[in-house]
């Protein structure tokens, strides 16, 4: 995961403007850490982020610039970027998509989504033979949508889930779970 608290920092300081040494001052530091901060280099102690983000009046995610829920669009997008890197490397595509699972594992719509693609794709993603792709990457895309049927709000995406691990459960042989 990539933190760009660096960016969210200087702006915040500036809006508020004060300067590098006020701001130390404030949170208990240096001059050159809240430099540091700014520029990169380091990240603030974890143990500061409450009273950073109270400082700016901030939420600890919009200090961190993070967002755990992807808009439909950002989720094409980056369906179509993996599906363009598996042209290059099955190996590469799937840790990314491991990567972006672990980052995005609340949003249910996403995880869905990235279910579909293991269905889609499997085939082309790493395993010994077309057996043991099947059964690794089929097996994932169900456990995907068994997440999204036990924790999603969103009853749509659970019926969705629903018959597409239902399709997995085919797919693997397993008739027993589908009746």
């Amino acid at each position: 995961m990539i933190l760009n608290i660096a960016d969210i920092l200087v702006t915040q300081r500036k809006r508020k403007q004060i300067t590098q040494q006020e701001l130390a001052d404030f949170v208990g530091v240096t001059k050159s850490s809240v430099s540091k901060w700014e520029n990169g280099q380091t990240y603030p102690d974890v143990t500061l982020l409450p009273l950073l983000a109270a400082y700016f009046d901030l939420s600890i995610d919009d200090l961190l610039n993070y967002h755990s829920q992807l808009t439909s669009k950002e989720i094409q997008n980056i369906y179509r970027s993996l599906q363009k890197n598996l042209q290059k490397s099955g190996i590469e595509t799937l840790e990314s998509l491991q990567n972006l699972l672990k980052r995005y594992y609340s949003c249910y719509s996403f995880i869905l989504q990235m279910g579909i693609f293991l269905l889609n794709h499997g085939d082309k993603l790493p395993g010994k033979d077309h057996e043991e792709r099947k059964q690794l990457h089929v097996s994932r895309a169900k456990e995907l949508f068994e997440r999204v049927i036990n924790y999603s709000n969103d009853s749509k995406l659970v019926d969705e889930a629903i018959i597409l691990a239902a399709y997995s459960s085919l797919l693997l042989g397993n008739l027993e779970e589908i009746f």
